[in-house]
């Protein structure tokens, strides 16, 4: 249904790295991002399949930088008859005989009730002859694929529109971050309201 992506601008960009103690540039994974929105929660996980089998391996996810609080996979694969005779022989961090959980929300910003499939991956991309040309010499004997870090957002229209009210939205998320820039910085107080941003402003 829908398909985006942009880049972090630097205000966003500055107020995510003041907003943690422990951030670094290195840390900063959204710097590039996509989302696709499907029409419900049944394509999401052939949007998943597709993107690693046409854009990246699956094994160029970034460790530790994958959310699923919207699709629990097991239990999609078990109410699927294509899918289903595969969960007996699927790796699985669950007690023998129980679904797996959603994950939780590893972003301290993110309200509990936002819904998102979220990861990071390592996506490689094949330079043009023109890119590879404006290159200095010493640079092209490492060949025209390089890599380039980028997040992916999955998630269905209904969901979309659930983020997008509430404690979920994306005016209440900036809030949040801009509110603990504040307390770092010293120049507010714990809860002061502090201006909402532009939605494209993440």
């Amino acid at each position: 249904v829908e398909f985006i992506g942009g880049r972090k601008n630097k205000d966003s960009l500055y107020t995510k790295l003041l907003s943690k103690s422990e951030a670094t540039a290195a840390q900063i994974y959204d710097k590039l991002r996509f989302r696709v929105v499907t029409r419900s929660p049944d394509e999401i996980f052939s949007v998943l399949r597709m993107l690693q089998r046409e854009v990246f391996p699956f094994n160029y996810v970034i460790p530790e930088q994958s959310t699923n609080t919207l699709l629990p996979f097991e239990h999609h694969c078990a109410s699927r008859a294509d899918l289903a005779p595969m969960v007996a022989r699927m790796q699985s961090f669950e007690a023998p005989g129980t679904m797996e959980r959603e994950s939780l929300v590893d972003n301290e910003f993110t309200a509990q009730s936002y819904r998102v499939v979220h990861f990071v991956a390592d996506m490689p991309i094949r330079l043009s002859d023109a890119r590879l040309a404006a290159a200095p010499p010493a640079a092209w004997t490492l060949g025209r694929i390089i890599f380039v870090m980028a997040e992916f957002q999955v998630l269905d229209t209904e969901t979309d529109a659930r983020n997008e009210v509430g404690d979920a939205s994306h005016s209440a998320y900036k809030v949040r971050q801009r509110t603990a820039v504040m307390r770092r910085l010293k120049l507010g107080k714990p809860g002061v309201a502090v201006p909402s941003e532009r939605k494209d402003d993440d």
